[in-house]
């Protein structure tokens, strides 16, 4: 696995991660359950945490898929580089409001159902702008992932 392939693989994590985060606050929200609220906030953590591979890895992608493809539409990385810095600084929002909530409404306390509501708006929106930035790379070919032996 090269950096535009482990590029590709964390940016699936972190969209995925995101979607289910949400669900699961939903999901806590709808049963009435800390522990699944923690859970998601971990979730959301994690998500987070697998946004930073996917943004340090996107320039090292384009430099592998520009010396394979020729043909790379300069204006379509560009647009999908700068969608992924408004991604990324959403998503870190979101991780770090996540980690606040859980370092300071430690157990006993349940977390307030206005954390969790502020989380479900943060992760939608930056679910949204990484869904986005995902769209806009899945624009950039990548047949840096397939095998050479493939017709």
């Amino acid at each position: 696995m090269n950096l535009a392939h482990f590029h590709l693989v964390s940016t699936h994590f972190a969209v995925l991660g995101v979607v289910f985060g949400v669900l699961l606050l939903l999901w806590g929200r709808w049963r009435g359950s800390d522990d699944v609220d923690r859970v998601a906030l971990g979730v959301l953590l994690i998500a987070t945490v697998a946004t930073l591979p996917a943004y340090f890895t996107g320039a090292p992608a384009e430099r592998n898929l520009k010396q394979l493809v020729a043909g790379i539409r300069s204006e379509t990385v560009e647009q999908h580089a700068e969608i992924a810095q408004a991604a990324l600084a959403l998503t870190l929002i979101m991780g770090a409001t996540a980690f606040g909530g859980l370092a300071v409404f430690q157990r006993p306390r349940p977390l307030p159902a206005s954390l969790v509501k502020v989380l479900v708006l943060l992760a939608v929106v930056s679910g949204g702008f990484l869904g986005w930035t995902a769209n806009l790379g899945g624009r950039i070919h990548h047949p840096e992932i397939q095998s050479r032996t493939q017709p």
